[in-house]
């Protein structure tokens, strides 16, 4: 799924859009498997190399974050190699686990650019195993 991510985050970060059918249509996700839930969509099937697939949007199907469970066991180590050292951030009040954020990817030139999170799975001793990974697009400010 590594490798899955890595192409999603790029092509977030390439589109000159944060519309969910424009974004969709880059990631190779078909729109018409999403059931649609509120603010929710919901892909069944998921994608392949995850075991869920959800987007997260505004009143104007704007992507606010698409989130993402792996099918197979990933731990951050695996994503550090991909986007760069990540840090544990504050955690909400219903957060059971830590959340770790990466560097903001940010091609050059692009207009977007992708900030990817990982919701660790909790356990006692915690360890870094990964449950699920987010893409939040982001508009960069004009230069």
């Amino acid at each position: 799924m590594t490798d899955q991510l890595l192409r999603w985050a790029r092509e977030v970060c390439a589109s000159t859009s944060r519309h969910a059918d424009d974004l969709a249509t880059a990631m190779g996700l078909d729109l018409n498997t999403a059931e649609v839930l509120g603010s929710q969509w919901i892909f069944d099937p998921p994608p392949p190399g995850t075991s869920y697939c959800e987007y997260v949007v505004d009143d104007d199907d704007t992507l606010l974050f698409a989130e993402f469970i792996p099918d197979a066991p990933t731990r951050v180590e695996d994503l550090v190699p991909l986007f760069g050292d990540g840090r544990a951030i504050v955690g909400g009040p219903h957060d059971a686990a830590p959340t770790v954020m990466f560097e903001l990817l940010a091609p050059p030139g692009a207009s977007h650019a992708c900030r990817v999170t990982a919701r660790l799975r909790p356990s006692d001793p915690q360890t870094s195993e990964v449950e699920s990974v987010l893409l939040h697009p982001r508009l960069l400010p004009a230069a």
